[in-house]
């Protein structure tokens, strides 16, 4: 995947590859069955990210389905980095943030 970055006074912009399978909660609503094996690749796949996230001391703040995209081949991304914050070691995020439906509001 080829990601471009853009930073400007105020924002950063990041680019990345056209996904053509569509996000997660998409599927979910229309009622695709998933197999076995696929959803086991995807778990493996998220849970890898995050872990590569938490070892560079990133915290993944809003993990929700319409953030997991699906590409051509069948693989997961995670995407929408907007609330991700970097948090030094044994230091512990004290704010709350996510979207509320998914938060037990």
């Amino acid at each position: 995947m080829m990601i471009s970055l853009f930073i400007d006074a105020e924002d950063m912009f990041m680019v990345v590859d056209l996904l053509l399978g569509g996000d997660l909660r998409y599927h979910l609503l229309q009622s695709v069955y998933f197999p076995k094996e696929d959803i086991r690749l995807y778990l493996r796949e998220i849970a890898s990210a995050l872990d590569y996230l938490r070892l560079n001391s990133i915290v993944r703040r809003d993990v929700k389905p319409e953030n997991l995209l699906l590409d051509a081949e069948g693989h997961v991304h995670l995407t929408d980095f907007n609330i991700a914050t970097c948090l030094p070691p044994k230091q512990r995020a004290m704010s709350v943030s996510g979207t509320k439906p998914y938060m037990g509001y």
